[in-house]
């Protein structure tokens, strides 16, 4: 996939996320629209991320891999988690901590992947 094709796909995604929080209230509405803006920027954190790997390839044929959509899949579920923990009143240190430790495990066994 082009990389301005990918852009514009992850700016949509941004703009998509954003525009859902903004017009949503969350009293009112079903659960799976309040867990929708959560899995977009999942989705947009996942293409950014591996845009930015892209361009630090340094020019050379990049090729999206299973081991790099895992990695970027992995580095973008941090926040994500966190986010999801601050909205329902559960995120402090001693959580934080945990999800770094899971997220080594995961990001070892991810680079032992061949």
């Amino acid at each position: 996939m082009k990389t301005s094709r990918m852009i514009l796909i992850d700016f949509g995604f941004y703009i998509l996320g954003v525009l859902l929080l903004i017009s949503t209230n969350s009293q009112h509405i079903p659960l799976i629209i309040l867990v929708l803006p959560f899995v977009i920027f999942f989705i947009a954190f996942t293409l950014s991320i591996l845009l930015i790997m892209k361009y630090l390839d340094n020019g050379k044929t990049f090729v999206i891999s299973q081991k790099r959509i895992l990695s970027a899949g992995l580095i973008a579920s941090l926040p994500i988690i966190a986010l999801v923990l601050t909205s329902i009143g559960q995120f402090s240190l001693r959580s934080f901590i945990t999800l770094l430790i899971l997220f080594g495990i995961a990001s070892f066994y991810i680079n032992r992947l061949s």
